[in-house]
């Protein structure tokens, strides 16, 4: 039953984005946790529904993966954070599911909802906070959102979700639009990093065939080994941070300060085995000063630090898993696009939350419509 199956999926996966992205928002003054977080409950009934009742998985498939979901849900309460427990069950539920219809909910949905927003805040409905940067006249607005570099980030990830829709194949008025969109992304949000990667996703589409070219040249083991090398660095970038050295400190300018709050997570916490609480006070959802201000940005340190090395440990499991059945069944698109999330993560806190990133969602998911004959790219 592919669309019932699909159609719950979907419906989940809609009702959880939902939630998601509201957190995200400055619709949270109006009082939605409790709402958000009953929807949230209800999506995850759903999904199992979905995988014991249709699907009829055996139970020699279906335990292993409840139980896999009890380990990270107890990792995540040791953590005090439960968005990556409720990514990681839609990544678990996403089996025999069409990844091409769950990517097409995930643009309508989260293009409604940012416009929504944006729209919001410039009425009045919401706040919308600006921020300045220290020796600098520049003015950052954050849109309704509690942040602008997650306005930003936004963007970026949805850009990325149409372009997979489109098999990273452009006409004129998809370059257009997404130059606008990264153009209008700088301007407002002055957000250096992440609207680098969205003019790298769009020199990456212009050049596409060329880019299939090298990656069939280099194979999935090298892709493989510069992605765990490239996090690997950030985090020994870190870990081994010091203001004496002129090439960190020039690293921690160009990420706005990152290196070094990333460096204090591991100067002030020891790694975990199964998660443990890091106290943290960022500066989303309020344009008023910070006391005291610690936040860990970097995807992969907040994974290690907050949720432990059997986190970390998947996370790269998947991550690895993921590039290898992409450049097996051809799906360049996913490949390309799952380097660029890996390279976002790196500098972002967004790789486990599902309105943003939901590459991970092709583990286990029907991803035919990405297939490519890769005979066109060895002329």
């Amino acid at each position: 039953m592919p669309n019932i199956n699909d159609n719950i999926y979907i419906l989940a996966f809609i009702m959880c984005v939902t939630a998601n992205f509201m957190w995200g928002t400055m619709f949270m003054r109006f009082h939605l946790a409790g709402f958000l977080n009953i929807l949230t409950q209800i999506s995850v009934v759903l999904l199992f529904f979905k995988l014991l009742i249709i699907d009829r998985l055996s139970w020699k498939i279906f335990l292993p993966a409840v139980l896999s979901c009890a380990l990270v849900y107890y990792i995540s309460g040791r953590a005090a954070g439960f968005g990556l427990y409720y990514s990681y069950i839609f990544v678990i539920g996403a089996v025999n599911v069409n990844l091409k219809k769950v990517v097409k909910a995930f643009v309508i949905t989260i293009s409604l909802y940012l416009a929504i927003t944006i729209i919001s805040a410039l009425v009045g409905i919401i706040p919308n906070l600006s921020y300045g940067r220290t020796n600098s006249e520049v003015v950052r607005y954050a849109l309704g959102t509690i942040y602008p570099t997650d306005l930003a980030a936004r963007i970026f990830y949805l850009m990325l979700a149409y372009a997979f829709l489109k098999k990273f194949k452009f006409n004129i008025f998809d370059y257009v639009g997404c130059v606008l969109l990264a153009v209008g992304a700088y301007v407002v949000t002055d957000t250096r990093l992440s609207v680098l990667l969205m003019v790298l996703l769009i020199l990456v589409v212009a050049t596409y065939k060329y880019c299939v070219k090298v990656m069939l040249w280099m194979g999935n083991k090298v892709i493989t080994a510069l992605m765990l090398l490239l996090t690997a660095g950030g985090i020994l970038a870190a870990y081994f941070y010091t203001e004496k050295n002129p090439v960190f400190e020039f690293l921690n300018k160009l990420l706005s300060g990152r290196l070094y709050f990333e460096h204090l997570a591991f100067k002030w916490y020891n790694v975990p085995i199964l998660g443990q609480i890091v106290y943290q006070n960022g500066s989303g959802g309020t344009d008023k000063k910070v006391i005291n201000y610690f936040f860990i940005d970097s995807s992969f340190i907040r994974v290690l630090m907050m949720y432990g090395v059997v986190m970390f440990i998947i996370t790269m499991g998947i991550i690895i898993f993921l590039s290898h059945r992409f450049m097996l069944k051809n799906c360049f698109a996913l490949e390309i696009g799952l380097i660029l999330v890996v390279l976002s993560s790196i500098i972002d806190q967004h790789l486990w939350e599902l309105s943003f990133n939901l590459l991970f969602l092709a583990t286990f998911s029907n991803i035919d419509y990405f297939k490519e004959d890769k005979l066109v790219y060895r002329n």
